[in-house]
């Protein structure tokens, strides 16, 4: 799943990235066993940095490196001399034995990876100054790539596309929702994370080609895509029969809140009977775009404490936390579409709608993510990304694991091959909903 980003600097919240392959080799391969240990290169690099606490950690035992039975770490901190010794040690072994040409870069790359994998935080990463660019250039709404929107099962690993934007290379390829990505230009993704699929393998130069093998309804199928420029729509919106008011959101994006404002405008505009907002297959996005479409709904609070969106808790239970105050509200009829891919600021959303009873929600329950994740930027340009805070609905609600439960559960008709289309029956219990 794409997460919810924070970041320290400007509040960005998401996703939401990319590794090479020497990246993965060596991160899984020389370093398999010790990556929680390897974060010493980032102090001696001169990064602003922070030690991470961990719990007897398990090492190898390898010649000129001190005995095994030496205390590893000192209380809950890692031994920073035991790993600068160790990571000596390994250095002269490959310099002295290793077949092929270092890459410097890569390595020093991998040892940061390698430690953020160690954390056992499935949502933890680290960046490079190039990986973190192209993060907020994705961020930002407009990038060179194929213009699919990529779920991920974190527990299994499978990438599958949830939907394709309009009029963007993966659409005029022929590439269509549930599409399982399984080969890129030949490799296999099993095994490499998702940053490193999408950022790495998938985006590229602009007019660059890119073939990903697909699995659709069983079978495998090769599909050629060039790249282009995707400036992501996440909001769509239509005037459906009945006066209804129809948004589909497929993201929260930097551009999504005003996209959105625009469309709740211009229904307001039209004296619609009710409005149908669709997050089905949503995976998230940014947290404060999130807040802000929600605080275009509902109305401001009238004491001090009212009109509460969401709150954040981090490990010590403080956080931060978000009210409503911008003036606007919306006074039509409110139907909320979610399904299990419906997930973090989808959920964020979806709960402030159920707490302050604002809205009907109609689908299958939610994701379930309901924690955040803080991008960190660091000193020579690249970040990393750790879970920092859970985050609650305005009555308290912790829904990680959990998910939310609609008001209407009813499952999607299979021969569903749009939302909003004839054959969806969830749009039109929502419809439904709103003319009661």
């Amino acid at each position: 799943m794409e997460e919810d980003y924070r970041n320290s600097e400007n509040e960005l919240q998401e996703q939401p990235q990319e590794e090479s392959k020497n990246d993965n080799r060596f991160s899984r391969g020389m370093f398999a066993g010790a990556a929680v240990t390897l974060g010493l290169m980032m102090l001696i690099s001169g990064l602003t940095f922070f030690i991470v606490m961990i719990k007897n950690p398990q090492l190898q035992s390898y010649q000129n490196t001190q005995p095994a039975e030496q205390v590893i770490s000192e209380g809950n901190s890692l031994n920073i001399a035991r790993i600068e010794n160790k990571l000596l040690t390994i250095q002269d072994i490959v310099n002295k034995y290793f077949l092929y040409e270092q890459d410097p870069q890569a390595l020093e790359n991998g040892i940061y990876k390698g430690y953020m994998n160690g954390l056992g935080d499935k949502y933890a990463a680290y960046y490079s100054r190039d990986e973190y660019k192209k993060l907020n250039s994705s961020l930002s709404g407009k990038f060179y790539g194929i213009g699919a929107v990529v779920q991920e099962n974190t527990d299994t690993g499978t990438l599958t596309v949830t939907s394709v934007i309009a009029d963007s290379p993966a659409e005029k390829a022929g590439v269509q929702a549930d599409d399982i990505i399984y080969k890129v230009d030949g490799t296999s993704v099993e095994g490499i994370d998702f940053d490193t699929v999408i950022y790495d393998m998938i985006r590229g130069e602009k007019d660059t080609e890119v073939t990903i093998t697909f699995i659709r309804d069983g079978k495998e199928i090769d599909i050629t895509i060039t790249r282009d420029e995707v400036k992501s729509q996440t909001v769509y919106a239509e005037l459906m029969d009945g006066d209804i008011g129809y948004i589909e959101i497929s993201q929260f994006e930097e551009v999504t809140c005003d996209e959105f404002k625009k469309a709740i405008d211009d229904f307001e505009d039209r004296n619609v009977k009710g409005i149908v907002i669709d997050l089905r297959d949503n995976p998230g996005g940014l947290l404060r775009a999130a807040v802000d479409m929600i605080d275009y709904v509902l109305p401001d609070g009238e004491k001090e404490h009212d009109g509460l969106i969401v709150y954040t808790a981090n490990r010590d239970g403080v956080g931060e936390r978000y009210f409503t105050g911008d003036g606007h509200q919306v006074d039509i009829p409110v139907a909320v579409l979610v399904n299990g891919n419906s997930a973090s600021a989808s959920e964020v959303f979806t709960g402030a709608m159920i707490d302050y009873k604002r809205a009907t929600i109609v689908g299958t329950r939610t994701f379930g993510k309901g924690i955040v994740q803080n991008v960190i930027n660091l000193a020579d340009g690249s970040a990393i990304k750790l879970t920092t805070e859970h985050y609650y609905t305005p009555d308290g609600v912790d829904l990680h694991g959990e998910g939310l439960t609609p008001d209407v559960e009813i499952e999607l008709n299979e021969e569903c091959r749009k939302y909003a289309d004839e054959n969806d029956n969830q749009y039109a219990a929502a419809v439904k909903e709103l003319v009661k």
